[in-house]
């Protein structure tokens, strides 16, 4: 008899669990609105779910879906308690079976339409301005369950005024980045990758531009241009002439002399594989000094002759160009000084990521910029912005190279010769730097740095087209920097024969194709030295060098070093100058002393000594 009260308590139980049912059914519908009469809309709280793990919404009581969610917690039935399926019970307001905690409605639509980003609703709800009329948008008639879509909406164009906004704060700073460029004292920089047509960045100092490179669609001042490159004229000499391939042999002498203290590595050679390391990527950064009113070389282009001298190298030594990226920083600043090297290394940090993947760095002086290469490229490496077995090479083009034989009152102010010095000899010893020197004759000491002595530094000259015969000047510079770059003493000659060049003008303005050639095949293509040093200074103070009569001496002493040097065909290179000189026809008249002071070279006795 005792179980009849138990089972009459159970049925009670499951007749006050429907009864708790049928009510939240019918809110439910209440609330949802009859199909037949009634647009539906949606709650975001589900009858059947409690409170407590309902989905979260913002706490504003702002309107979302046409109701606040205070409205809907007030509306809830206050004396009853929510209602779980399967039987579970609500104790505290927590689910009983840990397996139904996570349960939600079947008969909630909300749980089957797609996701409303929540920082969608979130911008929605803090714009004052928007909240009302798009409550009253979202409540009127047609809203219905597609009301996400319009939040999805307002999102979109919340991001197409930005990019608007974007494009408009980008379009600004091109023109005042171009206003700033047509002034002869800014400073900035133009970086390109090659293979992308005349696209690249600029970044200008003083302007917004300077920490945030933008996109231009060509070189700014692109108008104002040099002369395009000649093929006209020399180049002499080239690094192939000079050097000869490394061999076994070579190396254990050289390691033998160098281990019993002997003076070995006059001089660097060149590879043999040229493989390895692999290049894939090679950056080119070119200065130059843009003084006012006077029209110059761009610095772009400097950098363009540089790519297409790495492609030629690529193609001469069986490598795929498609395989190596060439990217180009461009320069141009007013002066050089202190304050020019600090802003234009603001300005190369731009694009520091390529600087630190690069396998090679080429850096490019035209003129007197030349110590602002070196101080930038001291700069990068001191601070650890580049590969520790990166190659790096350097060439100065008619550089005005400061040291005791610098007679050119009208240059530029130049950064202490010491220092200068100082900063080259320890990238040479310590980084291995491959230095390209292309000398003029109007100003042989200094453009050529005849008061460096080192095995790293190889030098060449330029020697335009003339009215007359002049293939005896460029065999006598020739074998007189082959001499120099092999390490032999030359420079002795090079400055008695200076003064008779001075009034010889070389354009400024004109390039050559092969002194880019020499720059990436220096760098590229030669050995380097087993025992790093730091540079030798060449001085002299013998009053020798201002006696005339002492030049043919000089020469004779020289020739005889000279032919000594098997490799380069020095007898036949003698005997090429001797018969050179007797057709020469100079014009000034230095030149046509000189070639008075050269006639022993008619005698035939004489020439026979010299060949044999």
């Amino acid at each position: 008899m005792a179980e009849v009260p138990k089972k009459v308590e159970e049925f009670n139980e499951l007749d006050e669990r429907r009864d708790a049912f049928q009510e939240s059914w019918k809110y439910w519908k209440k609330r949802q609105g009859s199909s037949e009469h009634h647009h539906r809309k949606l709650s975001s709280i589900d009858p059947l779910q409690p409170v407590s793990q309902a989905p979260y919404v913002n706490s504003d009581p702002d309107i979302v879906n046409g109701d606040t969610q205070q409205q809907q917690l007030s509306s809830l039935p206050p004396s009853r308690e929510p209602v779980l399926l399967n039987g579970a019970t609500a104790v505290n307001g927590h689910k009983g079976d840990s397996d139904v905690r996570t349960w939600s409605s079947y008969l909630n639509v909300l749980n089957f339409l797609p996701p409303i980003p929540l920082h969608s609703v979130s911008e929605t709800l803090h714009q004052e301005e928007n909240q009302r009329p798009h409550a009253h948008s979202v409540s009127s008639q047609g809203a219905g369950w597609l009301s996400w879509f319009q939040w999805g909406t307002q999102n979109q164009d919340d991001e197409l005024v930005r990019d608007l906004q974007s494009s408009a704060e980008i379009k600004k700073n091109i023109r005042e980045a171009k206003r700033a460029i047509e002034n002869s004292d800014s400073i900035w920089a133009w970086y390109h990758l090659s293979g992308t047509e005349a696209h690249g960045e600029t970044s200008v100092l003083g302007t917004k531009t300077e920490m945030s490179p933008v996109e231009m669609k060509k070189y700014p001042n692109g108008d104002i241009q040099a002369p395009l490159t000649t093929d006209k004229g020399q180049v002499v000499p080239l690094v192939r002439d000079c050097f000869r391939n490394i061999t076994i042999r070579t190396k254990v002498r050289t390691a033998v002399q160098l281990y019993y203290r002997y003076p070995a590595e006059r001089h660097i050679y060149l590879k043999n594989n040229l493989q390895k390391p692999p290049i894939n990527r090679v950056v080119v950064i070119s200065a130059v000094a843009q003084h006012k009113g006077k029209r110059n070389i761009t610095a772009r282009e400097l950098s363009d002759c540089t790519s297409l001298s790495i492609k030629k190298w690529l193609e001469n030594n069986e490598l795929l160009q498609e395989d190596c990226s060439i990217e180009t920083i461009s320069l141009e600043a007013p002066k050089t000084n202190d304050a020019t090297q600090d802003n234009l290394f603001k300005l190369v940090i731009n694009w520091r990521e390529s600087l630190r993947n690069a396998d090679c760095l080429l850096m490019v002086g035209f003129k007197s910029s030349f110590s602002l290469v070196v101080q930038l490229l001291d700069m990068l490496v001191s601070r650890s912005l580049l590969k520790d077995q990166l190659k790096l090479g350097l060439i100065s083009i008619y550089g005005i190279i400061p040291g005791p034989y610098l007679e050119d009152s009208e240059s530029p102010k130049l950064p202490d010769a010491s220092e200068l010095q100082t900063t080259l000899s320890n990238l040479i010893e310590n980084h291995n730097l491959k230095v390209t020197i292309v000398g003029s004759t109007a100003n042989v000491a200094a453009s050529l740095a005849l008061q460096y002595r080192h095995a790293n530094i190889f030098r060449t000259m330029y020697f335009p087209d003339t009215q007359y015969n002049n293939n005896f000047e460029v065999d006598l510079f020739e074998i007189l920097l082959m001499s120099s770059n092999l390490g032999q003493q030359s420079f002795r000659l090079l400055l008695q024969l200076s003064k008779y060049f001075t009034q010889q003008s070389t354009p400024q303005t004109i390039l050559h194709q092969k002194m880019f050639d020499s720059l990436v095949y220096n760098t590229l293509s030669t050995t380097r030295l087993i025992e790093p040093t730091c540079i030798k200074t060449n001085e002299i103070h013998d009053s020798v060098l201002n006696n005339n009569y002492n030049l043919v001496w000089t020469l004779h002493a020289f020739l005889d070093n000279f032919r000594k040097i098997k490799h380069i065909d020095s007898s036949k290179r003698i005997e090429k100058l001797i018969t050179d000189y007797k057709s020469w026809e100079p014009q000034s008249k230095p030149l046509k002393d000189l070639k008075y002071m050269f006639e022993v070279l008619k005698i035939d006795d004489y020439n026979q000594m010299v060949l044999n």
